[in-house]
């Protein structure tokens, strides 16, 4: 409240005709002659000079009618009631005050612009959208609402997957390296190295398998088939193999030299981008009785194979 009336006196008249006549030569004047007329001295030569006449002619009558007819001028009577007034006992008392210069501080603080700033970002109903973290929360909702992240945390603390849980990879390869691992892979069926040495085709087939010259890896397992003319050999009934010449050429890997598994329960998982016009296949073969099991056989269609 005293701060309030403080700037409310501030921007007053009367505060403003107190400035500039406060130190006026008529004001300063009559405190001078008051202090001299109130002085036992002066009262002194009034009480010998009471001769009408001789005070009237006396150095002392002429202060002391200067002092009435000050005391009654109405800009020393403003003055002297003003300083009295509780309006300006309490400029007086804000004027140097802490609270003043608190009041000061904060008018600085709230008219910069980083106030202003930061008291626009405070209002703004919309402003917890606008923050990082609400845009991840954002970004949480969509994603736990994906079917893959649903499955992930429906399955996530159940037992449905203990069995797997327990399987240990025997063999990996994600093909990273833009050579082949020849430690795990070779270029020809294991039958083929184990007979003629080298790929052949069966009859009716339309393609040769090459020795690597159709493979490319790097990130990926890359099996090409080229149109191409290739001379190679093809297993005939009853004439066993025989030379042939082939419009296309393929490609081959087998890990049957460098990996083998004696019994167990084995899974395989396989990532494939399969293509329609060319038939490819994922088998394991059966060493002792040279039987073939397809896994996977994709072309035009994806099944099981199993061949005796």
């Amino acid at each position: 409240m005293a701060v309030k009336n403080y700037f409310k006196f501030e921007k007053s008249k009367k505060l403003k005709l107190y400035h500039e006549i406060s130190g006026s030569h008529n004001l300063v004047r009559y405190k001078e002659l008051k202090e001299q007329v109130n002085t036992e001295e002066f009262k002194k030569k009034v009480a010998f000079l009471k001769d009408k006449k001789k005070f009237e002619k006396s150095e002392a009558y002429k202060k002391y009618s200067d002092y009435k007819k000050l005391a009654a001028d109405p800009v020393v009577t403003f003055v002297l009631k003003y300083e009295k007034s509780k309006f300006y006992k309490n400029y007086l008392d804000v004027k140097e005050s802490f609270d003043l210069k608190r009041h000061n501080e904060l008018k600085e603080l709230i008219e910069s612009d980083d106030y202003k700033k930061q008291k626009a970002w405070l209002e703004d109903k919309k402003r917890w959208e606008k923050t990082e973290d609400a845009q991840k929360l954002k970004q949480y909702e969509t994603d736990k609402k994906k079917p893959e992240f649903v499955k992930y945390f429906k399955y996530k603390d159940s037992s449905d997957f203990d069995f797997f849980k327990n399987w240990d990879v025997v063999f990996e390869d994600t093909f990273a390296d833009k050579k082949l691992d020849d430690t795990k892979w070779m270029t020809s069926s294991l039958t083929a190295s184990k007979t003629l040495g080298q790929n052949y085709a069966m009859s009716g087939d339309l393609s040769i398998f090459t020795n690597g010259a159709n493979i490319q890896t790097g990130n990926k397992l890359s099996i090409q088939v080229k149109r191409e003319n290739k001379e190679g050999m093809v297993w005939q009934m009853p004439a066993g193999f025989v030379p042939a010449e082939f419009d296309y050429t393929s490609g081959m890997i087998s890990s049957g030299e460098n990996f083998r598994l004696g019994d167990g329960i084995v899974e395989a998982k396989i990532f494939f981008n399969p293509v329609k016009q060319v038939a490819s296949s994922f088998s394991s073969l059966m060493a002792a009785t040279f039987r073939v099991l397809t896994w996977l056989k994709w072309g035009r269609k994806i099944f099981w194979e199993f061949t005796p």
